[in-house]
């Protein structure tokens, strides 16, 4: 792993700076939670053989360039993770699965990075700014913190 320093290079944004500005200002400054160029990723001891192949196939470059892909795709605003996903394979410029994205923006929630514009009650009622997936189920719609 990186060195937890912060990077001095980075300039702190005022807080009436736009909220992408000040989320990736965070997320330049966080990168020391990603893993350095040749480490590898891993799986489980437990986990089947197929998981460890695909464990040794991660170019651990391309994770932080997705998670900053995500960042850049909700800097234009609140997406689910389909129009996430939709604008991403539109980009072809990092290679990842679906569910590998769904991976990453939750790593952006739990870092403080985005968080979710709606969501649903447990009485069934919603809050903020909900979406529908393909399949017309209700669905979170995600944004910059």
């Amino acid at each position: 792993m990186r060195s937890p320093e912060k990077n001095p290079e980075i300039r702190k944004p005022e807080p009436s700076a736009p909220l992408f500005e000040q989320s990736f200002y965070k997320f330049e400054q966080e990168k020391s939670a990603l893993p350095e160029e040749g480490e590898q990723a891993h799986a489980r001891k437990t986990d089947r053989p197929t998981s460890h192949k695909a464990a040794a196939s991660v170019s651990l470059t391309n994770l932080g360039k997705t998670k900053e892909a995500i960042l850049d795709i909700l800097s234009s605003g609140p997406k689910t993770d389909e129009e996430i996903a939709k604008i991403f394979f539109a980009w072809g410029k990092v290679k990842s699965s679906p569910s590998g994205l769904r991976t990453r923006r939750s790593w952006l929630v739990d870092h403080g990075f985005v968080e979710a514009a709606g969501g649903f009650n447990e009485d069934g009622t919603t809050w903020g700014i909900t979406g529908k997936t393909a399949a017309k189920r209700n669905c979170i719609v995600w944004k910059l913190k």
